[in-house]
């Protein structure tokens, strides 16, 4: 369906209803086609909890990665910046990912030498990690993209 400029997919299995934002209907009916075959093969949708783990996730990230044929190559800046964050959120779950979280994250990357564009690039990444794999994972919001 078609809101303003951007196509939203929703996808009805299982008693819940599941939907996101895309900007393209191709984009949009290619995840519901990911979200209906995970369905359909017995995948749970709810095997992302607010109790994940953040390098969980990150490791999810590179597993899809290599399944893509676009793997982290090792040792690229990609590489540091995904353990970087692994490293610095060990036992953070993703409910956990708050504004507040993310600045005490920014501080520390700050005292340790790193400029703000490079902060910048981590946050970054670890917005395109979640969007990325919680797309592939069925999960319907990002905890960090609330506000508060």
């Amino acid at each position: 369906m078609q809101i303003g400029t951007r196509w939203r997919a929703q996808v009805r299995r299982e008693g819940k209803s599941i939907s996101k934002t895309f900007r393209t209907k191709a984009q949009a009916s290619t995840w519901a086609r990911e979200i209906e075959v995970a369905v359909d093969e017995g995948r749970n949708l709810d095997k992302v909890s607010a109790k994940t783990l953040v390098p969980s996730i990150i490791a999810h990230y590179r597993v899809l990665r290599e399944e893509s044929k676009r793997p982290v190559r090792e040792k690229s800046t990609e590489d540091y910046t995904l353990k970087q964050l692994a490293e610095h959120f060990n036992g953070v779950t993703i409910a956990e990912l708050t504004p507040k979280t993310l600045v005490k994250f920014a501080q520390a990357r700050h005292r340790a030498g790193a400029g703000a564009a490079t902060v910048n690039m981590d946050i970054s990444k670890l917005g395109t990690v979640l969007r990325h794999t919680a797309s592939f994972l069925g999960v319907s919001e990002i905890p960090c993209s609330r506000r508060g």
